[in-house]
């Protein structure tokens, strides 16, 4: 992606952000029968997303600010 060790960094745990927030939607999906499971992966759910938000928005600074990279315009976690 780039020499710079922060944006990998940055990038890493991006990527680790969108795992769990994958494989968290991907359980709140399985447990749509069941509501009081449900309700918890649901606030997992939202936890990950915010994460990985979080994760990605840290990435794009750092790329506009340091001009190591660059990122799509438009955000993913809209």
């Amino acid at each position: 992606m780039t020499d710079c060790p922060i944006a990998e960094a940055l990038f890493e745990d991006y990527l680790r952000a969108t795992k769990d927030f994958v494989d968290a939607a991907v359980k709140l999906h399985n447990l749509v029968d069941s509501q009081e499971d449900f309700a918890q992966a649901k606030l997992l759910a939202t936890d990950t997303y915010k994460k990985c938000k979080t994760a990605f928005e840290a990435l794009a600074k750092h790329g506009a600010e340091h001009g190591c990279f660059t990122v799509s315009e438009e955000s993913p976690h809209q």
